[in-house]
């Protein structure tokens, strides 16, 4: 996903500060080898070994909430994966990377989001590129939340977007934010907070990612549905799609067959053709939508909301939440509310 949009706000001194050789740069700068920066209590051990790369864990923040460093320049950085929603703000130069294996070009102002458990690979960086690395110890914190929110929880609204494109089974683990001075100016702060390590720097950043992650909502990419087809098919899946959607505590595939004439089996591959899920996923999916949306927005209890969304096996609701959201619903309503949007 991309979006387009000046002017940097970091003071005089960091702006040095970033454009001065780190240890590791120095080093990196002579032989062009790769060194090391993640310390060994640092790594989630686990995943390290069973994903067969190095993955962070939350023991990087210390005491904070966010973590901020500049990228080491002069040496290719090979693919890793962390358990927290990453931003890299490209300050000014350019950068090559790799996102869960789609090819990434940063230019000066760029922003790219990467969603909990990306792997990313960079390529080395030059003495005019600096590359800036910020961490969200939340876990709460993910594109999935960004997605949700401008969705506005609608099944049919994410639908309709990726038809107009004509994607069915996308990527949506990056977010790329071209040059927009809005969010850029807000990164700035941040990171002007963070550096300068002022008194009450911390809850001044608290604040600040609160309108950070705002700002990414109301800037999320909005896509035209004007390319998509009016064709009878389309229409028909269009209609389907809102009815899961308007009706997803109750619907069955027997409902929308015998509402729109057809039997089963045509519903049944109509859905998948144009979605890339059975009827089942989907419904379910917009109903762990829906009560995400209740975890965060009411004060009924979970066991209440996961009745009120249609589904009985409450075992079954907290794995497949866990396996689209990686976390529970207690973590969810936590997280949101920190969060304030």
């Amino acid at each position: 996903m991309i979006l387009r949009g000046g002017v940097h706000m970091l003071s005089a001194d960091i702006q040095k500060q970033l454009d001065s050789f780190s240890k590791i740069e120095i080093k990196q700068r002579k032989t062009h080898h790769f060194v090391d920066d993640i310390p060994l209590e640092s790594l989630d051990l686990n995943r390290t070994l069973s994903d067969g790369l190095p993955t962070i864990d939350d023991t990087l923040f210390k005491n904070s909430n966010v973590y901020i460093s500049k990228h080491n320049r002069f040496a290719d950085y090979p693919c890793h994966g962390h358990n927290f929603l990453e931003i890299n703000y490209m300050f000014k130069g350019k950068c090559h990377q790799k996102v869960n294996n789609q090819e990434i070009t940063l230019h000066s102002g760029d922003i790219l989001i990467m969603d909990v458990g990306s792997r990313h690979s960079i390529k080395a960086l030059g003495d005019n590129d600096i590359l800036i690395n910020i961490i969200f110890r939340n876990h709460e914190i993910s594109i999935s939340l960004l997605n949700d929110i401008q969705q506005n929880n609608s099944l049919t609204y994410g639908f309709l977007s990726n038809a107009a494109l004509g994607k069915k089974n996308h990527d949506d683990s990056s977010i790329l934010f071209k040059h927009n001075y809005d969010i850029d100016s807000t990164v700035d702060e941040i990171i002007n907070e963070y550096y300068q390590s002022q008194k009450l720097s911390a809850p001044i950043i608290d604040r600040y990612m609160s309108i950070l992650f705002s700002k990414f909502v109301r800037h999320y990419p909005q896509e035209s549905f004007d390319n998509f087809s009016d064709s009878d098919s389309n229409t028909l899946i269009t209609s389907i799609i809102n009815d899961i959607h308007e009706n997803y505590a109750t619907i069955t595939l027997e409902d929308l067959a015998k509402k729109y004439g057809y039997n089963k089996a045509y519903i049944s591959s109509l859905i998948k053709t144009n979605t890339g899920e059975n009827f089942r996923d989907l419904r379910t999916n917009e109903r762990l939508l829906k009560a995400r949306y209740l975890f965060i927005n009411s004060s009924d209890s979970i066991n209440k909301i996961i009745d009120s969304v249609g589904i009985n096996n409450h075992t079954f609701f907290f794995k497949k939440y866990r396996e689209k959201y990686h976390c529970l619903p207690n973590e969810t309503r936590k997280g949101a509310r920190r969060l304030q949007i």
